[in-house]
């Protein structure tokens, strides 16, 4: 269950999968296009910082199930952005930015919690896991992509279907009972 909620936060590591289309459908330029992913990793480092501290006090699956939520809200904001960019930064730099952060720093601390005496391999395979969200996504969307299905109507896809299996997992995960 942590593999997966970090291969559907890892995900966004796709995004240039997304510039050829965005640009071509929507004219976004190439500069517009890199500004939604600086925000991604701005947004999800900065959630980072305190998402810890929320897991510590809530408990990891409220906290992971939460990032799970704005992960999935912020791509389906953005498939209903209709090409704006403000609805694109919104929904998936700040939204699904701010939902990598939660599962991410919820996960890894708590597998180094599960696994004291293996915290590199736990925390190595997890992140291994956010790697291959990346690799996923892009060989799951690109022949949709391929085929001309509007890059907003992939956006949605991934929050609904990433959405589903990111929350399924998070509700999945144990607290580490040390």
């Amino acid at each position: 269950a942590s593999f997966l909620v970090m291969a559907s936060a890892g995900s966004v590591y796709a995004w240039s999968i997304f510039v050829p289309p965005l640009r071509a459908e929507h004219g976004f330029t190439t500069a517009e296009t890199q500004l939604v992913f600086g925000l991604i990793i701005a947004c999800f480092a900065t959630t980072s910082m305190f998402a810890g501290r929320i897991g510590s006090r809530l408990g990891i699956k409220y906290t992971a199930a939460t990032g799970a939520l704005l992960f999935s809200a912020g791509y389906i904001v953005a498939s209903f952005s209709g090409g704006n960019l403000v609805f694109i930064v919104l929904g998936i730099s700040v939204l699904s930015g701010a939902g990598m952060g939660f599962g991410y720093i919820t996960i890894l601390s708590n597998l180094v919690k599960w696994y004291p005496a293996h915290r590199g391999l736990a925390t190595g395979l997890a992140v291994a896991g956010f790697g291959c969200g990346a690799i996923l996504l892009s060989q799951a969307a690109q022949p949709f992509i391929d085929r001309g299905v509007d890059v907003l109507t992939m956006f949605r896809f991934v929050g609904i279907t990433y959405g589903i299996l990111y929350l399924g997992c998070a509700l999945l995960v144990s607290p580490s009972p040390f």
